[in-house]
């Protein structure tokens, strides 16, 4: 080690325990400003999904409205008797089946 002096015991003038928590001091230092970092650009990232999946179902559902007219995916049957007296087209789906 260039900055070590054996003579002393020192490096740079300080104690080998102090260099070492002010190494430690220094890279925790460092990790904390990456995990700040990261976690702001996964927050963006999640953020960037959602916005895609929005668009994605709006395409989709532009698409089917273009191309079989005014239909209406739903997975509650509950309220299926109510689209019959409009006259709606439907389909169901099971959550487990996916929609199809």
């Amino acid at each position: 080690m260039g900055h070590y002096d054996r003579s002393t015991g020192l490096v740079m003038g300080e104690s080998k325990s102090k260099v070492m928590y002010l190494l430690m001091k220094a890279k925790h230092r460092y990790l904390m400003e990456q995990n700040d970092s990261l976690s702001e650009e996964l927050s963006e990232l999640k953020a960037e999904l959602e916005r895609e999946k929005v668009e994605k179902d709006s395409a989709l559902d532009e698409l089917l409205h273009r191309t079989l007219g005014c239909v209406v995916w739903f997975y509650d049957v509950a309220n299926v008797d109510s689209l019959f007296q409009f006259g709606i087209e439907f389909h169901y789906a099971s959550p487990r089946d996916g929609a199809s």
